[in-house]
């Protein structure tokens, strides 16, 4: 798998979940990151990863969701028609310059930090406009 080449990371434990994310992408190159935790982004995009040992991590219930070379404009309606097929509560993120070199632990850490301080920013905020 080169690293410029659309391709479509997921990670959950459902194994519904999986088939569903696979049969889903029938069009992208998709990649099951399960047991690559300890592994840099862009190795796993590149199918380039050692002998990780797999590790449950505490991901408080989320599922991910990563696209790297996917066309900005066509992620909406990807996302859009995925939610309609899922059931589990995902958290969808791009690649980026700088989160190429984390780790999958670290980056899904930081990805469930960011999408709860969104959560209740964005529920103060509506309780705000309320008063």
């Amino acid at each position: 798998m080169r690293s410029g080449t659309p391709v479509v990371l997921f990670y959950t434990e459902s194994e519904e979940e999986k088939r569903i994310a696979e049969k889903f992408f029938i069009n992208y190159q998709t990649r099951d990151c399960t047991g690559l935790e300890e592994e840099k982004l862009y190795s796993v995009i590149t199918g380039k990863t050692g002998n990780s040992k797999s590790q449950k991590l505490d991901l408080r219930g989320y599922s991910f969701m990563i696209f790297h070379n996917i066309k900005s404009k066509e992620i909406p309606e990807i996302l859009k028609h995925f939610r309609k097929v899922s059931k589990s509560n995902w958290i969808f993120a791009t690649t980026t310059e700088n989160n190429l070199s984390w780790t999958l632990k670290d980056l899904f850490h930081e990805l469930v930090e960011e999408h709860e301080n969104m959560h209740k920013y964005n529920n103060s905020s509506r309780k705000g406009r309320k008063a």
